[in-house]
């Protein structure tokens, strides 16, 4: 099993490679709240 931190990582790196063809730039606070997910934590990946 997992860690916390290390679903948190994949499911943040799963998120942004589904959003990749966008040309917009996503910040923590936003993946934060899409993942639901502690946003210093994902601050710091």
């Amino acid at each position: 099993m997992l860690s916390n931190a290390c679903q948190y990582a994949i499911r943040s790196m799963l998120y942004l490679a589904m959003l990749s063809d966008e040309s917009k730039i996503i910040g923590v606070k936003k993946i934060a709240e899409e993942l639901e997910a502690p946003q210093p934590f994902l601050a710091k990946l």
